[in-house]
């Protein structure tokens, strides 16, 4: 029995060379960082952020959303990227002060 064959791959989804599962991850992690918690609430956001951002991977593949309005886009998702990494960065930072010696 063959798969339906959707047209694209989830895992390679990107706007603006940004993948975007890897991003709903981090801005997951992102929320329970700041206080969103319960399974139910973190997978509401998780839900809501996969459905808008291949909604809108979807919307400009299909060319439903005018060219004007990709750079703002591609701008915004570099945004969360770049808030995501931050994010990330210091969680690594405070990830090796555990495993610093200590005086």
């Amino acid at each position: 029995m063959q798969g339906l064959d959707l047209g694209f791959d989830l895992g390679s989804v990107a706007i603006g060379g940004v993948l975007l599962i890897p991003l709903i991850i981090g801005l997951v992690e992102f929320f329970k960082g700041q206080g969103l918690d319960g399974k139910r609430k973190l997978m509401l956001a998780a839900f809501l952020l996969g459905v808008l951002g291949l909604g809108v991977a979807g919307a400009i593949e299909e060319g439903l959303i005018p060219v004007a309005a990709l750079p703002w886009i591609r701008v915004a998702i570099w945004a969360l990227a770049g808030g995501v990494a931050a994010c990330a960065a210091m969680g690594l930072y405070d990830l090796s002060k555990k495993f610093r010696p200590q005086p």
